[in-house]
């Protein structure tokens, strides 16, 4: 229950402190994602230029939207 105590009287007991713990936390989060997408991107094209890889995303783009219909 400390561990409770001590998180509440530093960071929950003021409203700036809670606020800049959500953008603090917010930011940290943003970056953990990018960053793993990112990462996730590279090994899923793992020698593939980058310009063939734009190439793909824009064929692969083009062909969902016309199979999809819009009726």
């Amino acid at each position: 229950m400390t561990f409770v105590t001590t998180l509440y009287n530093s960071v929950l007991r003021r409203t700036s402190t809670f606020i800049l713990a959500m953008v603090v936390t917010a930011y940290a989060f943003d970056r953990v994602v990018d960053e793993g997408g990112e990462a996730i991107w590279r090994y899923h094209n793992r020698g593939v230029s980058k310009k063939t890889a734009k190439i793909m995303v824009s064929m692969i783009s083009q062909l969902h939207f016309q199979s999809m219909s819009f009726t």
